[in-house]
């Protein structure tokens, strides 16, 4: 099946995207300021220093996980264990971002405007939450459109088997195979 060129986009602006945070932390944590509100800086708050810290080779795995997505070395990792990290990512920007939908939400709809807002929450709501979000959307894409090039509900029956043998209540059959022929008299 050919590729759908919005997937393979989508998996190169993920990449570009992790790659381009991991260099804004990276900054950060060398001590520049632009991009964060006047009062913060992240060498004075620990916990802030502690994710930037964490961030820069998170968004450096992040980055390899998109281009594997759609690059001929991507097809060495098992295609399972590479949409589960794609789709994990996707999830926890998305995830990130959520808090200030209802910020959003109240803008758009004219019931606060951005001089209601204090500097972080500004800093949050216009700059910083709508990057996760996009981040997550693109992948997104990217790892759905990915299990989709296996044909027509490929994604759907990822996502449901991926959810049963998460329970524990799948046996790759593989696996079961294996079984058989290793123990034919088995009664189980």
């Amino acid at each position: 099946m050919t590729r759908s060129p919005l997937p393979v986009l989508a998996a190169r602006a993920a990449a570009a995207w992790s790659a381009l945070f991991a260099l804004v932390h990276l900054y950060w944590l060398l001590g520049g300021r632009v991009g964060l509100p006047d009062e913060l800086s992240v060498l004075d708050n620990t916990p802030l220093l502690v994710v930037d810290v964490a961030a820069v080779p998170l968004c450096a795995a992040a980055a390899a996980t998109a281009l594997a997505l759609v690059s001929p070395w991507g097809a060495r990792i098992p295609r399972r264990r590479l949409l589960l990290a794609a789709r994990a990512t996707a999830l926890l920007l998305i995830v990130h971002a959520a808090p200030s939908v209802p910020d959003w939400a109240a803008l758009a709809l004219g019931r606060r405007s951005a001089a209601d807002l204090d500097a972080m929450t500004c800093f949050a709501t216009f700059l910083y939450e709508p990057f996760f979000l996009a981040g997550g959307l693109l992948f997104a894409l990217a790892a759905f459109g990915r299990a989709a090039r296996r044909g027509p509900g490929a994604a759907r029956r990822q996502v449901a088997v991926g959810a049963a043998g998460a329970a524990g209540a799948v046996q790759p059959a593989s696996r079961r195979r294996a079984s058989a022929v290793e123990e034919p008299g088995s009664t189980e």
